[in-house]
């Protein structure tokens, strides 16, 4: 039987966890706007929530299948760009560079 060279997810973990990390504080930014009574930025907050957590727990599950955790990365940057109206832009990029980097690194 031949080795496999196992590829390090490190990088996937940090910028993944960074970008989850500085999406969490946009949405709940947006939420903080959205509790003076604006009914759709709460919703919105909501949505970017999800996603940064959602980026929380691919930077975990990267680990264990990188094809999941990079599709969960993207999915992740697609709801924080969409909630967090470019509030959670640099935060969806860096989930998106995790993602793409996740799926395309072997």
């Amino acid at each position: 039987m031949q080795r496999r060279k196992s590829v390090s997810r490190i990088f996937e973990l940090i910028v993944g966890g960074l970008g989850a990390l500085i999406s969490l504080v946009s949405s709940s930014f947006i939420l903080l706007i959205g509790s003076f009574g604006f009914g759709a930025t709460s919703f919105l907050g909501l949505i970017a929530t999800i996603g940064s957590f959602l980026g929380i727990f691919a930077s975990i599950h990267v680990f264990k299948d990188s094809d999941v955790g990079g599709f969960l990365f993207i999915v992740s940057a697609i709801l924080v760009l969409l909630g967090s109206t470019f509030f959670g832009v640099l935060g969806a990029v860096l989930l998106l560079v995790a993602g793409m980097s996740a799926l395309f690194r072997k």
